[in-house]
């Protein structure tokens, strides 16, 4: 088994956080840690993590903000999060509609060609077609 330590770790713990789906947002941890097993029951891996819900709207400029500091504290709510791409099987499990992904890197919504097939056409012109058309040009020219 791999092991993770310093940079590596927190590369790591970012790129798996890229990939975590937020599924369902509950009120209290207890509902959010009953799905979870559920789902975890059901071979699918889920964390909780506090966040603010989605309509959640930020406190208004109080005139004694030392006494009013802590008000964002009750509005928060507990996301389930699951795996990209495990999101279908968790929301059939949970009996709710998935929610709108956004596309993976390297997709393209126009069904263009990825990012890299763009890089190989410029690599080839680089090396291949500018170096040739150079030696034409300079052998024309001597000539």
């Amino acid at each position: 088994m791999t092991d993770f330590t310093g940079d590596d770790k927190v590369a790591f713990d970012e790129a798996a956080e890229e990939q975590m789906v937020a599924v369902l947002s509950y009120p209290s941890e207890q509902d959010a840690r009953e799905r979870a097993k559920l789902l975890v029951e059901n071979g699918i891996g889920a964390v909780i993590e506090r966040g603010l819900p989605p309509d959640h709207v930020g406190p208004e400029p109080y005139e004694d903000p030392v006494a009013d500091r802590d008000t964002d504290e009750y509005a928060a709510s507990f996301e389930l999060r699951v795996m990209r791409h495990q999101v279908e099987r968790a929301c059939e499990i949970l009996g709710v509609d998935p929610p709108e992904l956004a596309e993976a890197e390297g997709e393209t919504s126009t069904g263009g060609a990825p990012p890299w097939k763009m890089i190989l056409i410029i690599w080839a012109i680089a090396i291949v077609v500018i170096p040739l058309a150079a030696f034409l040009l300079t052998y024309n020219l001597l000539k």
